[in-house]
């Protein structure tokens, strides 16, 4: 993932380039049967020659997804290693979740190896408004134009917190070089303009911090709420760390906020009610779609991968589904969900080990029910 992610207003997923096989199933074509020395006989040699159907070679059973994308035949659905070049792909039937082809997909040069999901981070999003930031203000445009308004809050931006840095340092020198500024994200509809307040629970103590949640009215530049989220009652689980990178993103009436650790292999994510105060922990999805009435969290495991429905309004889990699926164990920070959100609104998830998908349909998920991928027969 990238450490100077985008925002977005609508999801999409990249096309990548596909080298398709005619789908005769991984096993190839079969050859003919021999001549029956009696009927009994006969019938087990057609069934040994018929051909298996589309299915994806035994390695993907200890192999993770490598690449999952959206196609006019359905879902393309691809399981192999980081290091591997052509990846063994199903194109996957968007009626029944049943295979129609087998393909393969070639993995671009210099990707990374490395998959959180399509919608591990909001802030991919493409945004309505940028917000610039020094150390004494910010200013928001509307994306590509001059339009714009600059915010002024009481308190100065604090140096090196939620930036990945190392803001324990002690040289006075390194610490002129941290990065000083706000953390802070606009409204789709560049009214509102959230911002973390970063006070030191001491003055000069660089390793505990008090954190608030500030939302300011961008016309007049004045701040409508203030809730605490670190100290004085705060119970956010995402800003714990000023040594992670900090995230926010706008999300309607909610703010998502996250962090992820130095390395980029761990995060914590939540929903915020900047006015109220309330919070909703995620913990550590694979991907979030928040989109549409209930937003979709996926959480893999190596005791088990499930799929969360959130309801956004009240900060609330309404529904959770079970999947055959879990983390394995040996690597588990190698993103083993992937979701795409399908033009009629429904979710679809694809997992490993086992390999299979998924449609959340969010206004009925008492129906859904997995489908495991086949593998083929040796």
């Amino acid at each position: 993932m990238s450490m100077h992610p985008t925002s977005i207003v609508a999801i999409s997923v990249s096309a990548l380039a596909l080298a398709t096989l005619a789908p005769t199933g991984c096993g190839g074509s079969q050859p003919p049967a021999a001549a029956p020395a009696s009927s009994a006989s006969s019938a087990a040699s057609v069934a040994s020659a018929e051909p298996q159907g589309p299915c994806l070679p035994t390695s993907v059973k200890d192999a993770t997804l490598a690449h999952v994308e959206p196609t006019t035949a359905g879902l393309l659905v691809c399981y192999g290693g980081r290091d591997q070049a052509n990846i063994p792909c199903l194109t996957v039937d968007p009626g029944t979740g049943q295979p129609s082809a087998s393909s393969t997909w070639t993995r671009p040069a210099g990707e990374p190896g490395k998959h959180r999901g399509v919608y591990a981070a909001p802030s991919d999003r493409k945004t309505t408004y940028t917000v610039a930031s020094t150390a004494a203000d910010l200013t928001v445009c509307k994306a590509n134009t001059a339009e714009c308004r600059k915010v002024k809050p009481e308190y100065a931006a604090q140096a090196g917190v939620g930036f990945a840095e190392d803001y324990k340092t002690k040289d006075a020198d390194k610490s002129k070089s941290l990065t000083r500024q706000y953390h802070a994200a606009a409204s789709d509809d560049g009214k509102r303009l959230f911002v973390l307040d970063v006070e030191p629970v001491k003055p000069g103590d660089r390793a505990n911090w008090n954190v608030y949640g500030d939302t300011f009215d961008i016309d007049s530049g004045k701040r409508a709420a203030h809730v605490p989220l670190i100290g004085n009652g705060g119970t956010s689980n995402s800003l714990t760390d000023p040594g992670a990178l900090w995230q926010l993103v706008w999300l309607g009436d909610r703010v998502w906020m996250a962090s992820f650790d130095a390395k980029d292999t761990t995060s914590e994510q939540e929903l915020l009610d900047p006015v109220g105060g309330s919070l909703l922990d995620l913990g550590a999805p694979s991907f979030f779609v928040p989109e549409g009435g209930l937003w979709v969290a996926g959480l893999a495991g190596t005791n088990g991968d499930l799929v969360k429905l959130v309801e956004p309004k009240s900060l609330s889990n309404v529904a959770k589904v079970t999947l055959p699926s879990s983390t394995i164990a040996a690597d588990p920070t190698r993103g083993l969900l992937r979701a795409v959100r399908r033009p009629d609104g429904k979710v679809w998830v694809a997992y490993a080990n086992p390999p299979g998908t998924v449609v959340i349909d969010t206004s009925s998920v008492d129906s859904t029910q997995p489908v495991t991928l086949p593998i083929c027969k040796q």
